[in-house]
């Protein structure tokens, strides 16, 4: 069974258990196996990803140490040369600003999500940005 492996950056708490929840819903109808790792800071977060591999990274955007944008900079100029893949990153936020959604997309963020994710959002993301190794092509 294949894994896919999440990462949530988030310093609000009660965003992350909202995000838990719907997780939880959405992995109970996945043929793989979902693991998804926390973190309230920017630095740390920085620090895993280069640690670890990560399919999907949902990062808070308004959040200190550094804030997502900057965060993702930092991501974004790792060496992704070694074998691995840079994760998709997911911009996720409560500001719907238009401007701030174009500035996300502009610096290379794979998607803009206003919280609060819904089933249906998480999963398109899943079917979008992972590849279940385990099942056959086509």
């Amino acid at each position: 069974m294949t894994t896919l492996k999440l990462l949530l950056v988030d310093d609000n708490f009660q965003d992350v258990i909202l995000f838990r929840s719907v997780l939880k819903k959405v992995a109970a109808h996945l043929s793989f196996r979902v693991i998804c790792d926390e973190t309230d800071s920017g630095r740390e977060a920085q620090s895993l990803i280069m640690a670890g591999h990560y399919d999907l990274v949902f990062l808070d955007q308004q959040m200190p140490d550094p804030d997502g944008l900057a965060c993702f900079e930092s991501i974004r100029h790792l060496d992704w040369n070694c074998g691995r893949e840079r994760p998709a990153i997911i911009a996720y936020s409560n500001c719907d600003l238009s401007e701030f959604r174009a500035r996300c997309l502009h610096a290379g963020m794979d998607e803009f999500l206003v919280k609060y994710l819904n089933e249906k959002e998480l999963l398109q993301l899943i079917e979008k940005y992972y590849v279940d190794k385990s099942q056959p092509f086509n």
